[in-house]
């Protein structure tokens, strides 16, 4: 399915978003309106100014509300149509056979990262479980069986360190 939101700031002190969609898979620049919802510039200004997160609560309604990845775009592009090189509206257009490839491809990925990870700790439980024993280390250290150590000799008294 493909999604246009079409973002505008061409009102007087007002932010407009309209959703729309494909409804004819024949099709497929033939776009059908489904909603708008318009917003007071002195809303959108402060939930800018506040965070990225501020302002996507503050675009999501009852009526509009867009998936994470989607709105997280149209949240970038308000914050552009209020910035210095402010346009009057911006347009974008979304394909879910798009957000699906791509999500497919990251699936795909993290299968590949887990298959490396258990090939990996595979190696190095092989590498733990060697059971060569060391028989005989020839080294220059003496240590002692029994040494004893006295600790009132070696300890020191409190008032010499005040």
């Amino acid at each position: 399915m493909r999604i246009k939101y079409i973002i505008d700031r061409s009102g007087k002190d007002k932010l407009s978003i309209r959703e729309y969609t494909v409804l004819d898979k024949k099709d497929q620049q033939m776009f059908t309106l489904l909603c708008e919802e318009t917003y007071d510039d002195e809303v959108v200004k402060d939930a800018i100014s506040t965070s990225k997160a501020d302002l996507i609560d503050t675009l999501r309604t009852a009526n509009l509300y867009p998936q994470g990845v989607y709105v997280d775009k149209i949240a970038d592009l308000v914050i552009e149509l209020y910035g210095p090189d402010a346009a009057e509206s911006k347009e974008v257009i979304f394909d879910d056979s798009d957000l699906l490839t791509e999500q497919a491809r990251e699936r795909e990925l993290l299968e590949d990262l887990d298959a490396i990870i258990e090939e990996e700790t595979d190696e190095f439980d092989e590498l733990l479980e060697d059971e060569d024993e060391i028989k005989h280390i020839k080294t220059t250290i003496q240590v002692a069986d029994e040494e004893v150590v006295d600790l009132e000799k070696n300890k020191i008294d409190d008032d010499m360190l005040v």
